[in-house]
């Protein structure tokens, strides 16, 4: 179930937009509003090409990061290889952006074992700007809106 690039919507040269699978979660960019997103459940068959058009969106558009950034993750599974990947992207924006802020949503469920990982390791490596929500993600919309007469 790996992202062919019919499902990527690029939406302009500072957003980005996967929408979700059976297998993969819907995931977001705004580089104009400094956030991306990732919703729903992540264990896509080859995670490395899953995430391989976010890492390059973030890569192409490293000059347009600003010093602060919010990453929103509210995943109801997320599998190792997966959590490999989505580490090695999180780590590369804290890289690149002095102010990142991640936040993690629970929704109904206690803080997810597999999350927790991800978590401990960038604690671990001095990443301290990790904030949970008992809630759920509703904010980001990328898709562009209709204009008013479409509505």
């Amino acid at each position: 179930m790996s992202v062919c690039t019919e499902e990527l919507v690029f939406l302009s040269e500072v957003k980005l937009h996967i929408p979700a699978s059976q297998y993969t979660p819907e995931v977001g960019a705004d580089l104009d509003k400094c956030i991306i997103f990732l919703k729903g459940a992540c264990f896509p068959e080859n995670s490395s090409v899953f995430f391989q058009p976010l890492r390059s969106f973030v890569r192409q558009n490293s000059e347009l990061l600003r010093d602060e950034m919010e990453v929103h993750i509210e995943l109801s599974y997320i599998n190792s290889s997966a959590q490999r990947e989505l580490y090695e992207l999180l780590w590369a924006l804290i890289e690149r952006v002095p102010q990142m802020q991640i936040v993690i949503y629970l929704g109904e469920e206690e803080e997810m074992d597999d999350l927790k990982y991800i978590v401990d390791a960038l604690r671990e490596a001095g990443f301290e700007r990790i904030e949970y929500r008992h809630d759920y993600y509703s904010g980001l919309i990328v898709a562009e809106e209709s204009p008013p007469s479409e509505r």
